[in-house]
């Protein structure tokens, strides 16, 4: 059974973060690399691999690259979802060291595939020193019942340059069944077919309801395709104590292009970017306007800052306004970021269709926000922490430097 730590967040233990990691790395997700370099904190997001319990990832040349070899290194994956404000986060706190001509022979399959053009050809592995994960859920039954790992047993099938999910069904399908398939105590003390205990009604309604909005269809559209009722379709979105049958929750995750396994939160478990690299991939700067237009939109994002350990990097709720980010964290990690000369912060996006993305990566000077009229101002954002806890000081990063880069396609898959 997984432990919960002082603010309630779901501690994931190192073996379990170990085959996240190698289930990740294998589907081709994207990670956060983050060295301290001469003027700070620095950033970027990086495909990788998983071999012999070491994390490898390739580089290409630059100041990133040739500061790499021998330095302490903080390597962190996560994954935030929006339907239910839960996600999860991995932290990697090692050395990385170059490998020679004879030891990137033996990745063999474990060769990382990078989505840029032009992977650089410097390969380097992190030996982990420390692992640490954590994560926020608000249905903490799952994990009495089914493991992380056993969640994320996804496939990635590649088809027409659009990848479809296939879930697989033997371990958490069964696990579905013999829930549902076992009667549970009414409230009044008679029996009736249960919901599995580790999914939550309400947030698969809101799934159901948000994957409906996405594909831009009506009540009545959907349960034309699933062949069901829309009155009831309708009653489910809006009770929060409404269930699906397992035979019913099938034809509404058809109807909505998607899986069971998605609408009942099973992809929480793996963050984005699976897939190869499109055949026509360019990696592009993205201009100071640009990178500021992907900070407005607010959201989930790393902060990157040091420590006697080395850098570390931590996902934050943040909102961006008059030119600075701001973030609502607890007094001891604000006196770190105070302490701090340089300060990194970054997001990224991933279009997993057609393997593009972007990422964005800010430093500067962080500063605790305590002016009465300044915290009045800034009440009215979404600051509040998915993790709760007491997390109300606000602190504000304002950028010295701000870069972007884009992966994008000079011609579109399809079309090849």
């Amino acid at each position: 059974m997984n432990r919960i730590d002082q603010r309630g967040s779901l501690i994931i233990e190192r073996p379990e973060c170990m085959r996240l990691l190698a289930s990740a790395g294998g589907a081709g997700e994207t990670g956060r690399l983050a060295i301290s370099i001469d003027d700070g904190p620095d950033i970027i997001p990086v495909n990788f691999a998983v071999f012999e319990n070491e994390v490898i990832v390739r580089i290409g040349p630059g100041a990133f690259a040739n500061h790499l070899d021998q330095a302490s290194v903080a390597f962190e994956v996560d994954y935030a979802e929006a339907y239910s404000k839960a996600g999860w986060s991995v932290v990697v706190r090692g050395s990385a060291r170059i490998l020679n001509l004879e030891e990137v022979a033996r990745l063999g399959r474990n060769f990382p595939t990078p989505l840029v053009m032009h992977p650089g050809i410097r390969v380097f592995s992190i030996r982990p020193d420390a692992i640490s994960g954590r994560s926020i859920r608000h249905d903490h039954e799952i994990f009495d019942s089914i493991p992380w790992s056993t969640l994320w047993q996804d496939a990635v099938v590649p088809r027409s340059g659009v990848r479809q999910r296939t879930a697989h069904r033997s371990a958490i399908t069964g696990a579905m069944n013999a829930a549902a398939d076992t009667p549970a105590p009414h409230p009044t003390g008679s029996t009736s077919q249960a919901q599995p205990s580790y999914l939550n009604a309400g947030d698969i309604a809101r799934r159901v309801a948000h994957r409906r909005a996405e594909l831009g269809l009506s009540v009545e559209e959907v349960a034309r395709r699933a062949g069901i009722d829309p009155g009831y379709l309708r009653y489910f979105e809006q009770s929060p104590n409404a269930i699906l049958s397992a035979g019913t929750m099938l034809l509404v995750a058809m109807a909505l292009d998607t899986s069971p396994i998605a609408l009942s939160g099973g992809n929480l478990d793996r963050p984005p970017g699976h897939g190869r690299a499109g055949r026509h991939p360019v990696l592009e700067g993205l201009g100071r306007q640009q990178c500021e237009a992907h900070l407005s939109a607010g959201g989930i994002g790393r902060v990157v800052y040091s420590t006697n350990r080395g850098p570390i990097a931590v996902p934050v709720n943040f909102e961006f306004t008059a030119g600075e980010i701001i973030i609502s964290t607890d007094n001891t990690k604000t006196e770190l970021l105070e302490a701090q000369e340089s300060v990194g912060f970054e997001i990224d996006r991933v279009d997993e269709a057609m393997s593009e993305g972007w990422s964005v990566l800010v430093t500067g000077r962080a500063r605790r926000i305590d002016d009465p009229d300044e915290v009045q101002r800034l009440s009215s954002l979404d600051l509040e922490a998915w993790a709760g806890g007491d997390r109300h000081v606000l602190v504000g990063l304002r950028p010295d430097e701000i870069t972007g880069r884009v992966i994008i396609h000079e011609t579109p898959p399809d079309e090849d």
